[in-house]
């Protein structure tokens, strides 16, 4: 291409050689036009490669999109004490309308369409918003999506800028390979070569206990985990179990040690009067022991921090159902744990699925090291964008 631009500038200057005025003309329109084409190839490699990860160049772009908006005067709320839903006709839905069409989820194409009507074209638009705020996808104008749609701009804009602030933390700094979790977003991504290799649903702290915002290596992992139960835990849940109900430890496969050092030793849970145990007097260490009912389920994975948090399954697989999920005391409860731990392992000849399937079956406990551990990032992120400029919002679960 560079080569017949200059062919055809080469032979333009040889026909006006013989007129000089003209050829300072030509000459200085090049230069200018070449400095023009210059910046703007300039401008477009630093927009490429100003950013590596997370798509923050489209983050940015929606930002000033809804400043735009902003300046513009907002988004009018919207108010009803009723759903609405495809066929329903009335002037709220024109509100309905202009809003979508502010903030991109409808096309506008649809301005020729019946402005009143909410129609396919309308319908397909709110389950695009519900989509991107992490709402049930139904198509239905309910409570919690008039909610957000009645979010000011303005507080949109300081929630994009908090979480661009936040994102640019990590640009430069995040390996090839990684695990992150998006705390608000409830969703696990193995990330190799920097793309997306698997992805899954997970279980954060609740309001009371948050998941930390930290990174670390996961160094080994344990098939068939055992729980030690935290002392607040013992506290508030065990011990009143036990008065009510005197069989509650062999029933549930629960371990008693006396005292909490390396030096603890087990002893029969009913060698002891429980009745004269109570919250100042304890000073037994519960675990329960491996099993279907065991609330680390069949993998737990270890990244050593102050904390005390990591990454281990759950029988209460309904629970991945829930849009929020908020009901752990701080760890990261994962759907898929087998899934993950096969990934984890992929590398580890001596553990091929196979193996990995036979070991969860017998119920043996298991200690693997990772021969080369993997780094994951525990993040709060209530907005990012896709490569397609898509903005995706989240509720701000820890009010961070």
């Amino acid at each position: 291409m560079l080569h017949m631009i200059y062919k055809i500038v080469l032979e333009k200057v040889k026909k006006l050689k013989k007129n000089t005025n003209k050829l300072k003309i030509f000459s200085l329109t090049l230069i200018i036009l070449l400095i023009f084409f210059t910046l703007l190839q300039t401008e477009s490699v630093l927009a490429s490669k100003q950013y590596k990860y997370f798509n923050l160049l489209q983050l940015e772009k929606a930002l000033n999109k809804y400043e735009n908006i902003a300046h513009n005067g907002d988004w009018k709320s919207i108010s009803n004490e009723q759903e609405w839903q495809k066929n329903d006709y009335g002037e709220n839905i024109l509100l309905l309308r202009k809003r979508l069409l502010l903030s991109g989820d409808l096309s506008k194409a649809s301005l020729t369409e019946d402005q009143k009507l909410f129609n396919d074209t309308l319908e397909r638009a709110v389950k695009k918003f519900q989509r991107r705020h992490g709402l049930t996808v139904s198509g239905i104008v309910d409570e919690k999506t008039l909610q957000q749609l009645n979010i000011p701009v303005e507080t949109r804009i300081l929630q994009i800028k908090k979480n661009l602030r936040r994102m640019k933390n990590y640009e430069g700094k995040l390996p090839g390979n990684y695990i992150i979790v998006n705390i608000p977003d409830f969703k696990l991504k193995v990330v190799e070569n920097e793309k997306a290799v698997m992805k899954m649903k997970v279980i954060t702290g609740s309001t009371r206990s948050p998941t930390p915002v930290f990174n670390r290596k996961i160094t080994y992992l344990v098939l068939n985990p055992t729980w030690i139960i935290p002392y607040n835990s013992s506290i508030v849940n065990i011990l009143p179990r036990i008065h009510k109900d005197p069989n509650y430890l062999q029933e549930n496969n629960i371990k008693v040690f006396k005292g909490w050092g390396d030096e603890s030793v087990e002893v029969s849970s009913t060698s002891i009067d429980w009745s004269k145990v109570n919250k100042n007097s304890l000073q037994y260490r519960f675990v329960q022991i491996q099993g279907p009912s065991n609330p680390m389920g069949l993998v737990k994975f270890k990244f050593p921090n102050k904390y005390n948090v990591y990454l281990h399954g759950t029988p209460k697989q309904h629970l991945f159902a829930k849009k929020v999920r908020t009901f752990s005391a701080g760890c990261v409860r994962i759907e898929e744990p087998i899934k993950l731990a096969k990934y984890v392992l992929r590398d580890h000849i001596d553990w091929p699925p196979e193996k990995i399937n036979s070991f969860l079956d017998s119920g043996q406990r298991k200690f693997i090291n990772l021969a080369q551990p993997l780094p994951i990032y525990m993040v709060y992120w209530t907005v990012w964008a896709t490569e397609d400029g898509l903005v995706h919002f989240r509720e701000n679960i820890y009010n961070k």
